[in-house]
């Protein structure tokens, strides 16, 4: 499976179910669509730079994956509930480091819409993320 993370894609798969107490057969074809761009974007100017920014899963069950790469100001990351009353994880990510990567744990938070917001200078960027329920 394969990804440009540009755009749709669809996969096609074939699908064979079998009455076990009649022997009975049934094949189809489904196709599914799918999109990862809500994975990797880029924050075209945020205080004058430009970051890439990599959020994995979303939708989040457990544990989520923050990845930023083209840090040169001091920017905030803040999650939050959509409210923006809990929040769930803080950092500041110092000018000129080029690449930060953290793990967040969402496991234990309520279902529901988070909101990642990268600050630098006066400037807001906000994220969704989806936390959906654990298996």
């Amino acid at each position: 499976m394969g990804s440009t993370g540009i755009g749709y894609e669809q996969q096609d798969y074939s699908v064979l179910i079998t009455n076990k107490d009649t022997e009975c057969a049934f094949q189809s074809t489904v196709s599914i669509i799918y999109s990862f761009s809500m994975c990797t974007y880029f924050i075209e100017e945020l205080n004058g730079q430009s970051l890439e920014v990599a959020i994995a899963p979303n939708p989040v069950q457990g544990q989520l994956r923050l990845s930023v790469k083209g840090i040169t100001r001091e920017t905030r990351v803040a999650i939050t509930d959509v409210s923006g009353q809990q929040q769930i994880f803080n950092a500041t990510l110092p000018k000129y480091q080029q690449e930060y990567e953290q793990i967040i744990d969402f496991e234990n938070l309520p279902s529901g819409l988070y909101l990642i917001t990268f600050t630098s200078g006066n400037q807001t960027h906000a994220q969704k993320v989806i936390k959906t329920a654990t298996k």
